[in-house]
């Protein structure tokens, strides 16, 4: 498929895929950080982001590639 069949250039929604993946990122952290808070956890801010970091990454892209298995390029002509 190419750019003139589309209505929003890929680019335009890549940015906002990006910013949205970010967001949530920063909302869970926040929220992880004052339950640690609230709880009293021996943790400090940077590894608990860190740790966060790491999961939600790893969440992130075996999600994506999840939905992405099967569907598009395995021989469905």
């Amino acid at each position: 498929m190419t750019w003139h069949v589309w209505q929003v250039s890929p680019f335009i929604t890549s940015i906002f895929f990006i910013l949205g993946v970010f967001t949530l990122y920063q909302v869970l952290y926040d929220w992880l950080k004052s339950i640690s808070h609230y709880k009293n956890l021996r943790m400090t801010d940077d590894q608990l982001k860190d740790v966060f970091g790491i999961l939600y990454m790893l969440i992130f892209i075996f999600s994506m590639q999840a939905t992405i298995v099967g569907s598009l390029f395995h021989g469905n002509s």
